[in-house]
Order: C-alpha cells, then sequence, then structure tokens
C-alpha cells in the first residue's frame, strides 16, 4: 500500500495523471514513483468534474477556458473537446465543444473564453454548465464556487437575431435554395418533425 510516500491507508486525497491541468489548481502535489508513474498525489478532500458546453458554430476550435483560483491565483487553460462530425456537418445545430474540469472542491473560480493565438477574450454566445460527478467522496454535497467572467466581450443586446448566412443552421430536413417569379429563396424540405428547420443560437446573457 506504500508508493514512494503515500499511505493508501491513511493518507486522504487522489490520485492524479501527472498533467499541468491537474496538478496545477490543487496545492501539494507530488509526482509518484520518483517521477517515473506518469501520476501524482494530491492531498484534497474533494475534487468535483465539471462539463462546459459551448455551440459548435461561430466558436474558434483553438478557444481556450481560461481558470483562475483568485484564492491561490493559479491558473490553467484547458482546450476544447471537438467532435470530429463537426468537421463533416458543421451546420448542425445540437454538436457542440465540450471543456472538462476537474477542479479542488475549496478554491473559488472565475472563468473565461479566450483565444489560443491572440489571448483575446471572447464570448461563445451560449454555456451550459453541469457536474458530471454525484457527490464524490470528500465533497459533502458542497457545490463550487464559480463565475465566468465575459467583461472582455460584453453581450450585445440590442439586435438578437443578426444578419449573415453564417450565424443561421438547420435543425433536421434538407436546406435548398430554390427561386421563383419572387426571386430566390430558402426551403427547408423532407422535415420529419415540427422542430426542423432553419434556427439560430442567441446570447443567453440577454
Amino acid at each position: 500500500n506504500n508508493i514512494d510516500y503515500v499511505n493508501f491507508e491513511t493518507d486522504s486525497g487522489y490520485v492524479v495523471s501527472d498533467n499541468p491541468l491537474w496538478t496545477t489548481l490543487p496545492t501539494g502535489c507530488t509526482p509518484l514513483a520518483s517521477g517515473l508513474s506518469c501520476a501524482s498525489f494530491c492531498p484534497v478532500m474533494c475534487i468535483r468534474s465539471l462539463k462546459v458546453s459551448v455551440p459548435s458554430a461561430g466558436v474558434p476550435t483553438n478557444t481556450l477556458l481560461r481558470v483562475i483560483d483568485t484564492i491561490t491565483d493559479r491558473s490553467i487553460e484547458v482546450p476544447g473537446e471537438w467532435d470530429s462530425k463537426m468537421m463533416t456537418d458543421p451546420e448542425w445545430y445540437m454538436l457542440t465543444a465540450f471543456y472538462r474540469l476537474y477542479l479542488p472542491g475549496d478554491g473559488e473560480y472565475v472563468m473565461s473564453f479566450v483565444s489560443a493565438e491572440s489571448g483575446s477574450p471572447l464570448w461563445p454566445t451560449f454555456v451550459d454548465t453541469i457536474y458530471e460527478d454525484t457527490d464524490p467522496d470528500g465533497c459533502g454535497g458542497e457545490q463550487l464556487q464559480y463565475s465566468y467572467d465575459d467583461s472582455g466581450d460584453p453581450a450585445q443586446c440590442d439586435q438578437l437575431i443578426k444578419n449573415g448566412a453564417e450565424t443561421w443552421l438547420h435543425s433536421g430536413g434538407g436546406v435548398f435554395n430554390e427561386t421563383d417569379s419572387n426571386g430566390w429563396f430558402l426551403e427547408n424540405k423532407d422535415r420529419d418533425s415540427y422542430a426542423n428547420g432553419l434556427v439560430r443560437y442567441v446570447d443567453t446573457r440577454c
């Protein structure tokens, strides 16, 4: 039961991947097996798992989720998980990108989205955040203290429906360019649900 100086019968904490995304925010993480095991032991009582979803449309795939613990001033930048289907069917409205976070329960976090290239802030129209765990050991039902900072890309609520074909998506059926005596128009054909048609995301901050 002993690996290096960790006794799993008496020491409380988590064994995590020896990856900065796991080991930066907790305090006191130490590599196991003299750094040869690809794992670290973090003596924290509670780690919560969050899944952060953003829309596939209009969000660059190099967008990072920056997480700052305002208590320790430590931070990480997490890349998103982009569904490969987005590359072949980018208009399908239900496709989303995911950011997965594993955060110590005793932190206070401010999160924001930034470009990996320029570091410039951006807001991905909507953000859906859910817990992926169910009251893990040591957490006692405590919720994470977190908020999002969107001050670098404030909401523009005076015009929710913006012009431009790139802002519209489809939710089923087929979209076709058609023409008649009045000119060109879009038509949604082969619908099998009342929910099929042209859709768009609106800024949920509004």
